[in-house]
């Protein structure tokens, strides 16, 4: 799978035709997710909050930082998220189902933004994609406790 067929696979499964129609419990009962290789390092931006003493006010307060980090080439990541800009969000944290650190574009069209067209191409950077489709069900349960 492609970095293009991924992202289409996702578009497919997680923004069906007819979404956002929450009252067709059929839309909301896929979630697809997947397992990719880096094919590159790939650096990214994070804030860093810590708590520290002040010496003059004797009290703790809070302060941040922002550090560049890198995944480094090899590592497996999984990929959380497809956007409708054509890019995919991905994550160190394997286990996670929600919360992306980096994007990746993957898609090879192009979109129009405040009325300027910016071309897309696939960077190539995910490998050895593994899909992953899971129902969603204990999800619908809660959006829709009394539907059957």
């Amino acid at each position: 799978m492609t970095e293009t067929e991924l992202w289409d696979w996702m578009m497919a499964g997680n923004y069906p035709e007819g979404y956002p129609d929450m009252d067709n419990l059929e839309l909301v009962s896929l979630d697809r997710r997947a397992f990719a290789t880096l094919s590159a390092d790939v650096m990214y931006r994070m804030e860093v909050k810590r708590k520290v003493l002040t010496p003059r006010m004797k009290r703790e307060g809070l302060t941040t930082r922002e550090v560049t980090k890198t995944l480094r080439k090899g590592s497996k990541v999984k990929v959380v998220m497809a956007s409708r800009m054509g890019d995919v969000g991905i994550t160190p944290n394997l286990d996670a189902h929600i919360g992306y650190r980096v994007r990746i574009v993957c898609t090879d069209t192009s979109i129009t933004f405040a009325g300027k067209e910016i071309p897309l191409s696939p960077e190539g950077i995910l490998i050895d994609i593994e899909p992953i489709e899971d129902p969603r069900s204990d999800k619908v349960k809660i959006a829709f406790p009394d539907a059957s």
